[in-house]
């Protein structure tokens, strides 16, 4: 799964609250905290109301309750105030605490006890946005080990933060798989069952990612994969039933579809198909021109198909790629057109297994 924990880790003044004040700047869907120097001076900055409080604390002090660490003097209550900007959760996509440093790493102060709250929230996957940390290079390795941050991925530029694409993957575990002999979604390929290899790579690039099941496969479902089951309303219809139900749960999100037949795929094709998708705003799908086939379980359904798709649906079609030249869905020729071969018999996927490198 991605990771959503994200440490900006940069030398000091290289402008990490710069970018990120920049970053922020036009997104309502960031929360937290930012600490820039102005004039001299730090300010606590909050992201939600865009204000600045005075933060640092100069002699003579006016203020019996000063933190320092150092040569730098902070005041009490304004690290009391960072705390509860910290842990006052609103729906965000995004929660900034800029920045971890000796104060809560050596002496537990400063934005402690709320720092290590909220990260174990995070770890606990008890919050489902993204957490974004800053600290400076040096103490890069005391803040992992402290706040067990082994699996947060380390970042050196904002650019490495995935943005909002509007994008959700939908992994078909496949129907009765008669010919294979055993169920396709959980041959292992790659070193784990085909739909959890698929759903990995389809998490770096899609918002969300969904397995679709029916009703007798949700419980074999490893209960870290978000799973959609199965409409009643669609049911008997064969793989339609899959993106009908997506679409009905979800109006407004393209969906990336991806069976679990094809273990040739690589990362670059799944980019290749979403930048197609992203450029011509329509719906788009790997194209065999060998064949004349389009690829209805290798494309990106757009939200402005759903009507269509239902009327295509109530008229009695059940064929997505008859659907798709209906529609004249983008044609996307891959790299390679073995990554786009789907194998359905057992003496092919020992083949394939036995010669993948």
């Amino acid at each position: 799964m991605k990771p959503n924990i994200f440490i900006l880790s940069k030398p000091i003044q290289s402008g990490k609250t710069t970018s990120l004040m920049q970053w922020c700047e036009g997104k309502d869907n960031v929360i937290g905290i930012l600490t820039p120097d102005i004039e001299g001076s730090r300010k606590l900055y909050d992201i939600v109301n865009k204000t600045y409080i005075d933060f640092e604390a100069k002699q003579p002090f006016t203020e019996t309750n000063i933190v320092s660490i150092g040569k730098y003097n902070f005041f009490e209550h304004v690290f009391e105030k960072a705390q509860q900007i910290i842990l006052n959760q609103t729906d965000s996509d995004f929660l900034i605490i800029d920045e971890i440093g000796r104060l809560e790493l050596n002496q537990n102060k400063g934005l402690e006890p709320a720092l290590g709250i909220i990260i174990k929230k995070y770890l606990n996957k008890e919050i489902s946005s993204n957490l974004i940390l800053v600290i400076r290079d040096y103490l890069l390795d005391e803040c992992i080990e402290k706040y067990h941050l082994q699996d947060a991925k380390i970042i050196k530029s904002l650019a490495e933060i995935p943005g909002k694409n509007n994008l959700y993957g939908l992994v078909l575990c496949g129907g009765s798989s008669v010919r294979m002999k055993t169920d396709k979604a959980f041959l292992n390929y790659h070193g784990k069952e085909q739909i959890y290899y698929l759903a990995d790579k389809m998490d770096s690039i899609c918002e969300k990612v969904f397995i679709s099941c029916n009703e007798s496969q949700k419980d074999k479902i490893d209960q870290n994969y978000q799973v959609i089951v199965d409409s009643a309303t669609y049911q008997n219809s064969g793989p339609i039933n899959a993106i009908l139900t997506a679409f009905e749960l979800y109006p407004n999100k393209a969906i990336f579809v991806l069976a679990c037949d094809y273990p040739l795929l690589t990362s670059v094709d799944l980019v290749m198909l979403k930048d197609a998708f992203l450029k011509y705003k329509k719906t788009v799908s790997f194209y065999n021109n060998n064949t004349n086939f389009r690829e209805p379980f290798i494309a990106i359904y757009h939200p402005s198909d759903l009507s269509r798709l239902l009327s295509f649906y109530k008229n009695g079609n059940t064929s997505l790629q008859l659907f798709l030249n209906d529609i004249d869905a983008i044609k996307v020729e891959p790299l390679n057109l073995k990554n786009i071969i789907s194998v359905d018999l057992s003496s092919d996927f020992n083949y394939i297994k036995s010669n993948l490198i």
